[in-house]
């Protein structure tokens, strides 16, 4: 009875420590434990919002692009912890043709994985070959000639067939590509395939559906 005891009490504990715990799943560049973000920065384990939203995020929307999944976003996205981007809508771009209207975030972008290259894989590369050189921040093609810094700020896959494992570029010579790394060298190494890719996160498919649109008025342009 005692050793029962014993062993449902570590139980209990092991539980709770791994609930406490930061998680860092296995999300794509930038949205990754390497910027220490977690499924905690932005979920709530025991909230009631939708996708588990954090409590603070819940408010009084002031205007059409006030909305919760903004407010997650905008909590990050201020030119402090990371680059601020303007929402599209009709309160930044245009209220005369379309009416009024608001594109949340979340439409375009997935705040977890670089969908398109997992749903489209080679038709999303930018560039591909095989790698002729790999430290843990740079990959060497020999003779690719690329411009200088054409692909900084994108996306690269050291290792094609290894989608989980991806990294910012930070600049580029016409043969060497620097990253955030360190890469994984037990998961890419040379003669590889990689690929170059957009990046940003973007959706696989843009759900229309979720666009907060009312009409424009009579007699608009």
């Amino acid at each position: 009875m005692k050793r029962g005891s014993i062993l449902s009490g570590l139980t209990v504990i092991l539980v709770i420590g791994l609930m406490v715990t930061r998680a860092y799943p296995v999300n794509d560049y930038p949205h990754f434990g390497k910027n220490s973000i977690g499924c905690d920065s932005c979920h709530f384990i025991f909230g009631t919002q939708p996708s588990l939203l954090p409590p603070w995020t819940e408010h009084v929307q002031q205007d059409i692009d006030d909305t919760q999944f903004h407010t997650l976003c905008m909590s990050c996205h201020n030119d402090v912890d990371a680059p601020f981007v303007k929402t599209h809508s009709s309160l930044t771009m245009d209220d005369e043709d379309y009416g009024t209207w608001s594109v949340e975030c979340r439409v375009c972008h997935s705040s977890h994985w670089q969908r398109q290259v997992k749903v489209y894989d080679s038709d999303s590369y930018l560039y591909s070959g095989a790698s002729t050189g790999m430290t843990t921040t740079t990959l060497t093609k020999t003779g690719a000639g690329w411009t200088e810094n054409e692909y900084q700020g994108y996306v690269l896959y050291p290792n094609v067939s290894r989608t989980n494992y991806n990294y910012e570029i930070l600049s580029n010579t016409a043969d060497t590509i620097t990253v955030h790394g360190p890469i994984n060298l037990t998961k890419a190494a040379v003669g590889n395939t990689f690929a170059v890719i957009y990046g940003n996160l973007i959706q696989d498919m843009i759900d229309l559906s979720k666009i907060t649109i009312t009409p424009a008025k009579s007699g608009s342009r």
